[in-house]
């Protein structure tokens, strides 16, 4: 299993991030109990995806390691406000519940979840059945824009979209008074990370899953496979499929 420190080799070559800025935010998140922290060396604790999912959030919407955790709760607790899938798709069956994420969860929740899904075999297998030989693998991506303060994740065949909870709240609010304090809690958030260009920040299947499979311990972190190697490895497999 992975530790955190592995984490951060794996993010420091997944995004070109400076290893020593990643290991503040890191530093950050665990001194503030946003991240697995028992023992030191081989005693320490195992990194877990909601780990990985906290540290990719701070690195997401990016600003200083000493704003890392306000960054990890204001955007890794967006709540759950639409479930979307195309039934009929190839990969309608997919979902993060299939991960162990509940109905209703949270940002973060459901980027572990996404990110777990690579370290599971059962998981694996399914999605390889359902591509079939020489097939596309299932889409992935997570979103966030910290101008809005919305996120959005997407696997297969189904969208899950996340606001701001006082945002949510506002819109259901019974009476005027409630509902602008509410809309005022939901702008006093906004503002930290308004910096007048509506940002989005996203991170794919190729970066989700060697982040998934060192989380799971499958892979060594920082390890890519080279072009000639990968070329290599998809004219044997063509072979095979000959024989």
């Amino acid at each position: 299993m992975a530790l955190i420190s592995d984490l951060v080799t794996e993010l420091n070559v997944m995004s070109g991030l400076a290893e020593t800025s990643i290991v503040g935010v890191a530093r950050r998140l665990r001194e503030d109990g946003l991240l697995s922290q028992k023992g030191r060396g081989r005693g320490a604790a195992h990194a877990t995806p909601l780990d990985a999912a906290r540290l990719c959030i701070a690195l997401m919407v990016g600003g200083k390691s000493k704003d890392a955790s306000t960054v990890v709760r204001d955007f890794g607790q967006l709540q759950l406000s639409r479930r979307s899938v195309e039934p009929e798709h190839v990969y309608g069956s997919l979902s993060l519940e299939m991960a162990g994420v509940a109905p209703e969860h949270v940002f973060e929740e459901g980027l572990a979840g996404l990110i777990a899904v690579w370290g599971e075999d059962r998981l694996v297998a399914r999605m390889e059945a359902l591509v079939g030989p020489r097939g596309i693998w299932p889409g992935m991506l997570a979103m966030l824009s910290d101008s809005s303060m919305s996120g959005a994740i997407c696997f297969g065949a189904t969208t899950y979209t996340y606001h701001h909870s006082a945002l949510l709240r506002a819109n259901q609010a019974k009476h005027p008074e409630e509902g602008v304090a509410l809309t005022e809690q939901y702008l006093a958030a906004s503002r930290r990370y308004r910096g007048g260009i509506r940002s989005t920040r996203e991170i794919s299947a190729v970066e989700l899953l060697p982040l998934g499979q060192v989380v799971a311990g499958l892979r060594d972190p920082g390890w890519r496979e080279s072009n000639e190697a990968a070329h290599r490895r998809l004219i044997e497999a063509g072979k095979e499929e000959e024989l």
